[in-house]
């Protein structure tokens, strides 16, 4: 992306009474753009935070995650950017260890991440795109998409607390979509036929490849029953030997991505085989 369109796209995030603080905007600016490294401004941010009197009713923190998580679902080509800078964030001590093992900023990270999904899995199957900038807009299904491939790859970090978290939110897709109906789509299609949205097929699909990308971007590191709290070894331990044979039958990562998008597959072909059986 451009520097103009990543001014702009800041710029917009800056608007209205719950926007984004300027000196956020520029520290996220400045991180994008490889001027400073994903611990200083982890340091900043963290520490800005920490710094302000404990209230419940402040929102610093609040203002810095939906800026964050609005990069996951809209600036696709920096997720890899973005995943160190949460790491780092993650990474440092609390001020206040009587508080809790993580920092005041890092606190609030489950609660707002939770909002945002569920704001962006509200507005998944609309059509219209939205954005000032032409070149960043996204559909609903777009930025859904985005979300969950940079939260896949941020627990593919191996990092305990999204291990855990992601873990939770890739069983549950991937149950809905594998036991969703024909009568459900139908049913919430016409429950929301005011809204320009797409197709009950359509819809369904949108879900089957969304949850996909738990699998394809997320199973090296994430448990199959982390929801939980289950001691179960993450995929990468419990089908080592059959990905080493994969990677070394199709040559080094290739192989391991390969393994990954074949359980994407079966996961396809076991909700079609649901689909087909069922008689409407």
């Amino acid at each position: 992306m451009a520097d103009e369109s990543l001014q702009q796209w800041l710029q917009d995030k800056q608007r209205g009474e719950f926007g984004t603080l300027p000196r956020d905007g520029d520290a996220l600016y400045a991180f994008l753009a490889g001027r400073q490294s994903a611990h200083s401004v982890a340091q900043a941010l963290v520490e800005d935070v920490s710094s302000e009197p404990i209230n419940p009713d402040s929102d610093r923190a609040w203002r810095i995650w939906h800026l964050l998580f609005a990069a996951f679902a809209e600036l696709p080509q920096y997720h890899d950017t973005l995943v160190d800078l949460v790491v780092a964030v993650a990474a440092i001590p609390p001020s206040d260890p009587e508080h809790g093992t993580s920092n005041r900023l890092m606190r609030k990270f489950g609660a707002q991440y939770r909002d945002e999904y569920d704001a962006l899995q509200a507005r998944r199957h609309l059509r219209q795109k939205h954005h000032v900038e032409p070149a960043l807009r996204l559909t609903g299904r777009e930025k859904s998409f985005n979300f969950i491939v940079c939260s896949a790859k941020l627990a593919n970090t191996g990092h305990s607390k999204f291990v855990r978290m992601f873990g939770a939110f890739a069983f549950f897709d991937l149950r809905d979509v594998l036991e969703a109906t024909r009568e459900h789509y139908q049913q919430e299609h016409l429950a929301l036929i005011d809204l320009d949205i797409v197709s009950p097929t359509q819809a369904r699909s949108v879900d089957i490849e969304s949850a996909c990308q738990w699998i394809i971007y997320g199973s090296v590191a994430i448990p199959t029953r982390s929801w939980k709290g289950s001691k179960t070894a993450p995929v990468s331990q419990r089908t080592s030997g059959r990905r080493q044979r994969a990677s070394r039958k199709k040559g080094g990562r290739s192989g391991v991505r390969g393994w990954r998008q074949s359980r994407a597959t079966k996961c396809v072909r076991a909700q079609r085989k649901l689909w087909s059986e069922q008689k409407i």
